[in-house]
This record gives structure tokens, sequence and C-alpha cells, in this order.
């Protein structure tokens, strides 16, 4: 059907992604970037080298390693309290009684605020993932829902 006699593809004679787009590209960005955006690049590229060539963040902690509970969340006895809380649950979400799906262990009362209960197991509850994101508010933000 392309190669027929006759013809005429969509884009014969323009210029760029639209007819008479001057002095850009085929996406309809331009070919060159102004003077102050060239003048910023070569900054960057400066600060990038005068670094050792690393970023300027080489070296450093991300903000969330700098809290205490990111350590805990990723430690053995979390783990166990994990295993725990769905072995008492039997697999199983609590709201919704599915079984056999993505499961996740969430703290009634909060991680962050209770320190003292963060690994009771009183404090668990086993939710499969959608259920867990209708509970959760910080998890509703993080996946885009509100």
């Amino acid at each position: 059907m392309k190669f027929r006699k006759g013809y005429v593809p969509w884009n014969k004679g323009l210029k760029g992604f639209r007819k008479g787009c001057k002095g850009h590209n085929f996406r309809g960005n331009p070919k060159r970037p102004d003077i102050e955006s060239r003048r910023k690049m070569s900054e960057s590229r400066i600060r990038f080298y005068k670094n050792g060539g690393k970023p300027w963040n080489f070296g450093r902690r991300s903000p969330i390693e700098h809290k205490p509970s990111f350590e805990q969340r990723r430690s053995q006895v979390y783990n166990d309290w994990r295993i725990k809380v769905f072995e008492r649950d039997n697999f199983t979400c609590q709201i919704c009684w599915n079984r056999g799906c993505y499961l996740e262990a969430h703290h009634i009362k909060s991680f962050a605020q209770y320190p003292e209960l963060r690994f009771d197991v009183e404090n668990g509850v086993t939710l499969c993932l959608p259920c867990h994101m209708l509970v959760d508010k910080n998890r509703r933000k993080f996946n885009g829902y509100k």
C-alpha cells in the first residue's frame, strides 16, 4: 500500500514536524539552544570537571538513608516480623480475603510515630497491594492516587 504508484507520503515537502517550522528539527525542538542555555550548560560542565568528573552529590547519602527507620526496614528483625504477620493471617488479605496475590505487611499504628510497636506482631496486618493503597494515604500519594 505504501509503495503504490501515485502514493504521496504525508510528510513530503515538509521541513520540520509541521509545514513552515523553520529552525526546528523533526520533533519540533529548536536545533540550537539560545545563548543563555548554552552558558548554563557550559557552567554545569565546568562544575562537573572541577569536582574531578564526579556528580555534585557524589559520596553523599540520600535523604531517605538519613532516617533511622531506613536500616530497620532492611533488617532481619523486620523480615521476621513480616513473616510472622503473614503466617498469623494465613497469607490472606484481611480486607478483600484474596490469597495467592502480592501481599504486604501494614503497620496499624505508624512505623515512624510508634517505635516501640515497630516489631509487635499485633501491630501488623496483611494486605494486598490495592487494599494497602486504600488504607495507607502515603502509599496512595506515592503511587499517584489521591
